[in-house]
């Protein structure tokens, strides 16, 4: 995809859907309400004689009006991972107010862990804190990993024959505190370390090549440290399932030398997400994700470049590898339709696609775009929380995998 006519029709469209979102930024949406799940069911519905036994309590939850805070949803379960191949994942999902529901966000915790039986163990944890009034803004994001996986070098044409296995373990640490500025809109300040170690590459001669004249080698143990400044737009009030609204985030990193640090360099990363509901009466949402992410400067450790599937969420890139593809540079766009099967809310499906690129190495052209697709099922976890059971599967010209998660993508 490298002709300049198919670069510059891609790049149009591009542009339209950026103006349409832009435009639609202020227009009032359907949106189905979180506050409430009247006439809405959920797999603890259907076994409700497991959980309810009195007709009170079956009642109340008919309702559709819950005065829980916390809401907790597991499954463990066998599923496609990032890097390819399938894994057991125990993914836990703690949902919760910490104020008035009217106008205080759910906040979000994660922790999935999950191992493939080849040598991966992950033990990541996120978490995503809304306080009274929605005042104060708290991510995070943690991670132990084990983590050997394929890589294939710098740039958007890299070829498969180039894998080459990179076994490493690695820590991170960022956190954030964002504080209420206005309506909707924060800005904050973050710390953010990464650490790899153990950087062992079973190396491929066309990978090595591909990394010079930038790498020699890949060096055995890299440490970033940095802070970060960060402003955001969020006017969604549910991150699980998204049922109207906007997000829209920028956050710029610098790696002081105050900080121990393998290389100097900067980071930005520019984060849009918009979703369109054209009902108030059940799930029937388009959404449009869209991310730049950029470092630059001095010498930048191999394993913190950007890369396909290590944005923030690790949502990115369905239907690739994860690290297919790495550059200082990297364009996102993501698509997805959301629409229920059932009147109940139980089932739902969607379809979705995805359009990357990165630069070719220290230099700001977009040459290649990768195409990728695919379709899911929903099934309701907890009505309350809006938390679905996720079943996608999403295909590529060079790969098809499945994956199965506790929440949306974006």
């Amino acid at each position: 995809m490298n002709d300049k006519k198919t670069i510059l029709k891609i790049t149009v469209q591009l542009l339209c859907f950026s103006l349409f979102s832009i435009t639609a930024i202020g227009q009032e949406q359907k949106a189905v309400s979180a506050d409430t799940a009247f006439n809405q069911r959920d797999i603890i519905d259907m076994l409700r004689p497991l959980f309810f036994k009195n007709k009170s309590s079956s009642a109340k939850r008919d309702s559709g009006i819950s005065n829980k805070k916390i809401y907790f949803s597991l499954l463990p379960a066998s599923t496609g991972i990032p890097g390819g191949g399938a894994a057991l994942v125990t993914s836990t999902n703690m949902s919760f107010y910490l104020g008035d529901k009217k106008n205080t966000s759910l906040s979000v915790v994660s922790f999935t862990p999950y191992t493939n039986f080849q040598g991966r163990y992950v033990f990541p944890i996120r978490s995503n804190i809304w306080l009274n009034n929605n005042d104060w803004n708290f991510i995070g994001d943690l991670r132990f990993m084990i983590y050997p996986q394929n890589s294939w070098g710098l740039g958007g044409h890299t070829p498969k024959e180039q894998e080459t296995l990179i076994s490493y373990k690695y820590v991170r640490f960022y956190e954030s505190a964002l504080k209420k500025i206005s309506r909707n809109f924060f800005a904050g300040i973050g710390f953010n370390l990464d650490n790899h170690f153990d950087v062992t590459a079973y190396g491929d001669s066309g990978f090595y090549k591909s990394l010079r004249p930038y790498y020699d080698s890949l060096e055995s143990n890299t440490q970033s440290t940095g802070i970060s400044f960060i402003v955001q737009y969020d006017s969604r009030k549910n991150s699980n399932n998204p049922t109207g609204g906007m997000y829209a985030s920028a956050s710029f990193r610098a790696n002081p030398s105050i900080f121990p640090n393998t290389g100097n360099w900067d980071q930005l990363f520019l984060d849009f997400r918009k979703y369109f509901s054209f009902s108030s009466k059940e799930q029937n949402i388009l959404g449009f994700w869209s991310y730049y992410w950029m470092v630059n400067k001095g010498y930048i450790p191999y394993l913190d470049l950007p890369s396909t599937g290590w944005d923030p969420y690790a949502r990115s890139g369905r239907g690739f590898y994860q690290s297919r593809y790495r550059s200082d540079k990297q364009l996102y766009f993501e698509t997805e339709y959301r629409k229920d099967l059932t009147k109940n809310g139980l089932f739902g499906f969607v379809l979705f696609a995805n359009l990357s690129s990165v630069s070719e190495f220290h230099t700001n052209d977009f040459i290649y775009w990768l195409p990728a697709g695919g379709a899911g099922l929903r099934l309701k976890l907890n009505k309350f929380s809006r938390t679905n059971i996720v079943f996608d599967y999403a295909f590529s010209k060079e790969m098809n995998t499945y994956y199965l998660n506790i929440g949306e993508t974006f």
